[in-house]
């Protein structure tokens, strides 16, 4: 699942503290920077999604799971 990154949804991030990239899921291995159950984690990762613009494709993971 994608939305477009806007400004709006970095706003919302913020205000919000939403939780949402591998590196705020149960499933990422910090050591290794992989997800342990083979998601691709490049798409979701904190730097990739830092680094959208307004307009790109900010890619969601079908089974995140926080640990917060």
């Amino acid at each position: 699942m994608f939305i477009e990154m806007s400004q709006n949804l970095k706003d919302e991030v913020a205000r919000y503290q939403l939780a949402f990239t591998c590196e705020d899921c149960k499933y990422f291995e910090q050591s290794s920077e992989k997800c342990t159950i083979y998601y691709p984690a490049h798409l979701h990762k904190n730097a990739t999604v830092q680094a959208l613009e307004d307009g790109d494709r900010l890619y969601f993971c079908k089974m995140f799971e926080s640990d917060r």
